[in-house]
């Protein structure tokens, strides 16, 4: 018997325990007001029936900050170097959303 293993995130696992839905991805991440060491970003407000508590930013796969709002301001980046954001949606029930699809952004040369 052939066998498939499949994995699953446990955040999805446990919240389907628990019966809860999980949040959708945030969506949307744009970049402005980039520099040589510093840029903006922005998403798309995510719905969800428990209602949103915060955001978590990551730039490469390292937890950043916590936003309540749907923007980030990220400074002290080198100068010609590429970064990856993405973000999570905490619902207020403590559920995370999948991670956001990857903003990929290379910082200005320096002036």
């Amino acid at each position: 018997m052939d066998v498939q293993k499949t994995m699953i995130p446990s955040c999805y696992l446990i919240s389907q325990a628990l019966g809860r839905q999980l949040p959708n991805a945030p969506s949307g991440l744009t970049e402005s007001n980039l520099t040589d060491t510093s840029l903006s970003l922005t998403w798309s407000e995510v719905s969800y029936d428990e209602g949103i508590q915060h955001y978590e930013v990551y730039r490469d796969g390292t937890f950043m900050d916590i936003r309540v709002g749907t923007s980030f301001a990220d400074s002290g980046l080198t100068p010609e170097t590429p970064y990856s954001y993405q973000v999570v949606a905490v619902g207020e029930n403590g559920v995370k959303s999948a991670m956001s699809e990857p903003l990929e952004v290379t910082t200005l040369a320096s002036a």
